[in-house]
């Protein structure tokens, strides 16, 4: 039954941040409608809307409230980004509408929401807010500095261990200062966080603290670029103590594993296995000029573990439940292993499967690194699954089509050819994986074309743009200086 007609009525959805919306029309009595919507009349009743009332609905597989109105389904990411830091283990579930989407909102405002503020703001240029060259790197790091030791998986603490410096534990609302108000000197940070496998990982692992210190690496490498050389040093240091620290806990003599208090305590979770992606952050920070952010013998020494144990040139007998990529007498990468037992009762999901992006990842680690065999032998399988005739070669799929994870195919090009760009110094460098002749493809941000080196002279042949040299350098050697290039130009350095 209709109520009183009023003139006006303002309705507040449960989901617009408290934004008001006017309307004139007939107000009506409706069950269904949420307790946060109120008529701005005290004595009206609760406010309905004709043909536009805002409804509540929790859908059955996720748990995720929607509001919506006149059928058009609003977004509760907003809600989720703000929701309290201390969630409980069980409103998370129930709040993993999309958890990938509901993770990162979570990281982003509990670990680094001021970093993600001023990048926000800055629309995407170096410089935050604030208009300096280089704040943004300040601003970035103050967040992080606090987490100088090994920090599992990015996302806030849950514990930590004694200030190096002072012994004492630590204090404050992150657990991230020691007794005397300074930042922890070096913190092993426990928690979870969300990540490509899509679910979180627990307690201290490799895939996020690698990343960590090649943001630290590359952090301090910004900071010297700008001038601030004290924030250089400072991030440098950070980085040495997270090396150092992963070592001393993760690595097991073979590989850099887990390390959970209750391996089956949380689902899909890999522990003692040999995780494919454990040194993605070696990978990144090798295509971006870090050179190596932990200890180069052992970077080679896992590679060689995830060779051995993850590679399969026969896939007949491999048992996977989930998604299939490679089977039958095909060969592959599989994501883990676990070759000297402790496996979970519940593995993380997708650890039976084989990626071409993981594939190309670790061809282009072991490539660096001096095993170029293995490197061929991962990507030479990996053709042959993509020969045109079984699987389109333009098309490596894994979560749909022209999956973005393949593009690590490009790092592939780099390790081989050892290219390295350097914008700000003009200087192009190639390092070759293999001895011989090298005939390749190379980019910079002005120009692209080909590489042809031999054991007389490097050929810079430029196919469009422009490109212009300070240095040119092969394997560490300048063999070229004050280079200028125009589209179709090509300029020869004698190498004898």
């Amino acid at each position: 039954m209709r109520g009183p007609r009023h003139p006006t009525c303002t309705v507040t959805c449960p989901r617009s941040r408290g934004r008001r919306r006017r309307s004139s029309r007939r107000c009506t009595a409706a069950p269904s409608t949420p307790s946060s919507c109120r008529p701005r009349a005290p004595t009206s009743p609760r406010c309905g809307r004709r043909r536009a009332s805002w409804s509540r609905r929790r859908t059955r597989r996720s748990g995720r409230v929607r509001c919506s109105r006149r059928g058009r389904a609003r977004s509760t990411m907003a809600a989720r980004a703000r929701a309290p830091a201390r969630t409980s283990g069980r409103t998370r579930r129930r709040w993993r509408g999309c958890s990938r989407s509901w993770s990162a909102a979570r990281a982003a405002t509990s670990s680094c929401s001021r970093p993600t503020r001023s990048v926000r703001r800055s629309s995407g240029r170096i410089g935050s807010s604030t208009g300096r060259p280089g704040s943004w790197v300040r601003r970035w790091t103050d967040s992080w500095a606090p987490s100088s030791g090994c920090i599992a998986n990015g996302g806030s603490p849950a514990t930590t261990t004694s200030c190096a410096s002072c012994g004492r534990p630590p204090t404050g609302r992150s657990g991230t200062r020691c007794a005397n108000g300074t930042a922890m000197a070096t913190a092993c940070w426990t928690a979870s966080l969300h990540n490509t496998y899509d679910i979180e990982f627990h307690g201290i692992e490799p895939l996020a603290n690698g990343m960590l210190i090649a943001a630290l690496r590359a952090g301090a490498r910004m900071a010297r670029h700008v001038g601030d050389g004290g924030r250089a040093v400072e991030l440098t240091a950070h980085a040495d103590r997270a090396a150092a620290r992963m070592d001393e806990v993760l690595w097991n003599g073979q590989w850099y594993r887990q390390v959970i208090d209750d391996l089956d305590g949380h689902r899909y979770q890999y522990g003692e296995g040999v995780l494919s992606d454990q040194l993605l952050g070696q990978f990144h920070a090798q295509l971006n000029g870090l050179d190596d952010i932990l200890p180069a013998d052992r970077v080679r020494t896992a590679l060689s573990a995830i060779m051995t144990h993850n590679f399969r040139g026969d896939l007949t007998d491999h048992e996977s439940t989930q998604r299939v990529y490679a089977l039958n007498d095909e060969g592959g990468l599989l994501l883990a292993s676990w070759p000297a037992g402790g496996r979970p009762a519940i593995p993380f999901v997708y650890s039976d499967e084989v990626w071409t992006g993981v594939e190309h990842q670790v061809a282009a680690s072991l490539a660096a690194a001096g095993l170029v065999e293995d490197a061929l032998l991962i990507e030479r399988t990996r053709a042959a699954r993509y020969d045109g005739v079984v699987r389109n070669p333009w098309n490596e799929i894994e979560c749909g089509n022209h999956y973005a994870r393949s593009l690590a195919s490009w790092g592939v090009l780099l390790a081989f050819t050892g290219q390295r760009w350097d914008a700000p110094t003009h200087t192009l460098g190639f390092a070759p994986a293999q001895p011989g002749p090298l005939r390749a493809l190379f980019t910079t941000g002005t120009g692209w074309g080909r590489v042809e080196i031999d054991a007389d002279a490097l050929t810079l042949r430029l196919d469009g743009g422009e490109l212009a040299l300070a240095e040119l350098r092969l394997s560490g050697t300048v063999v070229g200086v004050d280079i200028h290039l125009s589209e179709g130009d090509a300029h020869i350095a004698p190498l004898t």
